[in-house]
């Protein structure tokens, strides 16, 4: 359902996402970091996009190793990079990463990225994966958007009555309960230099995980769960969050996660 999406977005995703707190949640992560005793040297951004939060980890003093599955993402984030540089930007599915060589001390994957993997089989193999390329006793951390968000249908908006931008969007999405599945129909509307408008239009899919199948995933393939909390907060989450915060760790004795 998701093949294919930010293929076309990635020429307009940083417009697109000019608004978003990278930095607060860069700060969030260290805070993180240092709540749970981490001190990672090397970092893996899963699902990095066009970069700007593995820059923004490098420029803090991190070794980063980016990782998306969509090749115009990856060759955005080179783009914004100083050549020979960290971070490192690899284009790999998440579901099937293949890291050779690689340790890492710490894994985010933050923005909802891990509710676009609709298949739970695919989710717990995504889980097995950074398990594989992460050092005995560090943090994995990611968000989710949580049921009550979907239900909700957050994705439903609209940028038209903004003046100043040459980009406008419309978007619809529509929530399955029985699924646990959102469907958004996004149209996109882009200033060209001669005046007039480039059309774009996109469907995404995201599925709302119940917390017991986070914590199933995880364990099996080799993490703790050692906190669930509210948006960008140390406090716990509960029936009113809508993007919920995992804070995990590999296992110092690990489990056979071979597949």
């Amino acid at each position: 359902m998701n093949d294919g999406i930010y293929r076309d977005l990635a020429d307009i995703y940083d417009d697109l996402m000019s608004d978003v707190p990278y930095g607060r949640w860069i700060e969030y992560i260290e805070k993180v970091f240092r709540r749970f005793d981490a001190d990672p040297a090397l970092v893996l951004d899963l699902a990095c996009g066009t970069g700007t939060i593995s820059l923004g980890l490098a420029e803090r003093g991190y070794n980063v190793i980016g990782v998306d599955r969509a090749q115009r993402m990856i060759e955005k984030a080179e783009a914004k990079r100083k050549a020979g540089v960290n971070p490192r930007f690899l284009c790999q599915d998440l579901c099937s990463m293949d890291l050779p060589g690689i340790q890492a001390d710490a894994a985010v994957c933050l923005f909802d990225s891990l509710n676009y993997i609709i298949d739970y089989n695919d989710l717990c193999n995504a889980f097995k994966c950074t398990a594989r390329y992460l050092n005995p006793g560090a943090l994995f951390v990611f968000d989710v958007n949580t049921e009550l968000a979907l239900a909700e249908e957050l994705f439903t908006q609209d940028n038209l009555a903004d003046k100043n931008t040459n980009l406008y969007y419309v978007w619809k999405s529509r929530y399955d309960k029985e699924e646990r599945l959102s469907r958004v129909k996004m149209l996109f509307f882009i200033r060209q230099p001669d005046g007039n408008y480039q059309t774009l239009e996109e469907e995404h899919w995201q599925r709302a995980y119940l917390t017991e199948e986070l914590i199933f995933g995880l364990e099996m393939a080799g993490f703790s769960v050692e906190g669930l909390h509210d948006e960008a907060t140390l406090r716990p989450a509960g029936a009113k969050t809508e993007r919920m915060y995992v804070i995990a760790r590999r296992n110092k004795a690990g489990i056979d996660i071979n597949y």
